[in-house]
């Protein structure tokens, strides 16, 4: 084993950087406490820049600005050899603190490296302040080339998130946020149990995402980069601060809320004021963390003057009109299955493999030289506006409406505010491949030729409209409830805060978490009161019902009268492009699970050309 030892070097450090480093432009305003924390920026900078993984940076875990030593390791050091040298090292320097503190104290002759250490704190330093900082002494590898990967696998998806992100009014430099969580691998999974870009824990990502026996879409960038989007938009909204929604994102947002209720929203006393056990160094310095990353990627030439950038992949985004087998269709497309599996990341082992069906409604990127004749022999659709080659475009406001050559206008989605006039003018007004500005629902509808439609469009849909009824339907009687929407095993775990086991157990399910909607389920109040689960409950369908009712996705429903023989999730699925689950939200009069013939069912419409299953 070799290492590399560099004190005297951080004397001059600091000089060194400010010489180097260019005049940046004008930072945003909404990047609060830049000033106050330059020097755990610079920090960061470092670590994500300077230092390789070859490195371990020994500091103080609450001033950066302290660094002890930079010691380099030989790449052909084992990870067990390297970890005991790193805490022999860590001894070495509390112990070296502790006798500072000694010596200083009785004014006795110091050490070249004592002296060192005494430059660090100033000769104004206490004895208390040294043997403090001797419980302090941290290490921190360097990420320069983790950083540099992230760089370049990032280049596939910055254009589609800065557009989602700009499309919610969130500032653009959120984007870089994976640099933090993930080093932008999709793939990437934490020893805690968070995965992909963006870093879910399983409990987080039931909330706005699909994690089932079919797909775990923490895996899938783009859906999970929406699922980011409405995190982070809600941390701001309850919090009033980026510097505590980011640390939100890593800590959690209930804690949050406790710390600005109690020292007020401002992320800089809470920093320095707020205790609790988990709120350690990742916690403390996630948003100077996230600083330093956007700083790194406004200047990135002069950081990595010789990154090469690779060409953007495109993709053609197609939905599945009724349940497939993976591996057989794959088959009769001419296409590489290992490229088709790298686009499609969320997806589990058994779909590969065929053993579980893909049902109707999900979605599969295909590379852009994929034969679009070959797709449109197959049960896969390519919504508007995904015709092209091109990485699926976030759409708000009034999306436009391509009508491919050849195609009949009866195929066509009809605009949720017209009225029947209206509509007929509207579907007489459209011509084969002209774009048409119109508000563009996100169900392909074939009314003239069905007749399925009873009446016209509703008028336009409000939470409040619907939340006398939700509340009806998520009364507890006894220790019963019936299952509603997206609710699962985890979900009532968290909110009673008992394990999924004891759930199990029980409702006699064995080792089985899959619950359905309508189901009944005993549920154990032992740690949490009825109300206060009720209010969780409720809370949790209020944030779906707000997520689905905003003003750029659902506005209007149609009504549907049921054929014989049709259930829920043919009509979702395969007629409309609906997530079933949500259906029951505009049905609580409906018992969903038994249709009968001639029941009117109310589909939710869109004005935007997404779907709701990847709107939530």
């Amino acid at each position: 084993m070799r290492f590399f030892n560099s004190v005297y070097f951080y004397l001059y450090l600091p000089v060194i950087i400010l010489l180097l480093v260019p005049q940046s432009a004008p930072a945003q305003t909404v990047w609060q406490y830049r000033e106050e924390l330059k020097n755990d920026i610079q920090f960061w900078e470092n670590i994500f820049t300077r230092f390789g993984i070859n490195q371990e940076v020994f500091h103080d875990a609450e001033n950066l600005q302290i660094v002890y030593k930079v010691m380099t390791f030989d790449s052909t050091v084992s990870k067990e050899n390297r970890e005991k040298e790193v805490e022999k090292t860590k001894k070495q320097i509390g112990k070296a603190l502790r006798n500072l503190a000694k010596n200083h104290r009785a004014h006795r002759e110091l050490s070249p490296y004592q002296k060192y250490l005494l430059r660090l704190f100033g000769d104004s330093v206490s004895v208390k302040e040294l043997r403090d900082a001797a419980k302090r002494v941290r290490s921190q590898q360097g990420m320069r080339e983790n950083f540099y990967a992230g760089i370049k696998r990032s280049v596939v998806y910055l254009d589609y998130m800065k557009q989602l992100f700009k499309a919610e009014g969130l500032p653009e430099e959120l984007v870089y946020l994976p640099h933090i969580e993930s080093s932008f691998n999709p793939v990437a999974r934490s020893h805690a149990g968070a995965a992909g870009l963006w870093q879910f824990m399983r409990s987080t990502g039931r909330r706005y995402l699909k994690i089932n026996r079919i797909v775990d879409q923490r895996y899938d960038p783009f859906i999970s980069s929406q699922a980011a989007v409405k995190v982070l938009k809600n941390n701001y909204r309850k919090l009033g601060d980026w510097g505590l929604a980011l640390t939100a994102y890593n800590f959690g947002l209930a804690g949050m809320k406790r710390a600005a209720k109690k020292y007020g929203a401002n992320y800089l006393k809470v920093r320095q004021s707020f205790s609790h056990r988990r709120f350690q160094f990742a916690s403390r310095n996630f948003y100077p963390e996230f600083l330093a990353v956007v700083k790194i990627m406004q200047n990135i030439q002069h950081y990595f003057p010789d990154i090469t950038l690779d060409e953007v992949p495109r993709v053609i985004r197609c939905q599945t009109l009724k349940r497939v087998n993976l591996k057989r269709l794959l088959r009769q497309l001419p296409v590489d299955g290992a490229e088709v599996k790298k686009l499609n990341r969320g997806y589990r082992r058994r779909v590969w493999n065929g053993w579980q069906w893909l049902p109707a409604g999900y979605w599969i990127n295909l590379p852009a030289g994929c034969d679009l004749a070959a797709i449109e022999k197959l049960p896969l659709k390519i919504p508007a506006g995904n015709l092209q080659n091109v990485v699926i475009q976030p759409v708000t406001g009034k999306a436009a409406a391509f009508i491919p050559a050849g195609e009949n206008f009866s195929d066509r989605a009809l605009s949720p505010s017209a009225n029947a006039g209206q509509l007929n003018r509207q579907m007489n007004s459209l011509r084969p491949g002209v774009i048409e500005g119109i508000p563009l629902p996100n169900l392909l509808l074939r009314a003239k030729d069905t007749g399925m439609l009873v009446g016209n469009f509703s008028q336009q849909i409000s939470l409040d409209s619907l939340k006398s009824e939700l509340e009806q339907k998520l009364t507890i009687r006894g220790n019963r409830i019936v299952v509603v929407g997206k609710e699962t095993l985890g979900h009532y775990a968290d909110w009673l805060q008992v394990s999924i086991r004891e759930l199990q157990r029980l409702n006699r399910l064995g080792r089985r978490r899959t619950i359905y909607q309508g189901q009944k389920i005993v549920l154990s109040f032992r740690k949490v009161s009825r109300e206060e689960f009720y209010r969780r409950r409720l809370q949790f369908h209020l944030d779906v019902l707000k997520s689905i009712l905003r003003e750029n996705y659902l506005a209007y429903f149609i009504e549907y009268k049921v054929n014989s023989g049709e259930s829920v999730w043919q009509i979702a699925q395969n007629r409309f492009n609906v997530a079933a689950e949500i259906i029951q939200y505009f049905n609580f009069d409906l018992n969903i699970n038994k249709l009968r013939p001639g029941d009117i069912l109310k589909i939710p419409v869109f004005k935007a050309n997404q779907s709701l299953e990847e709107t939530l």
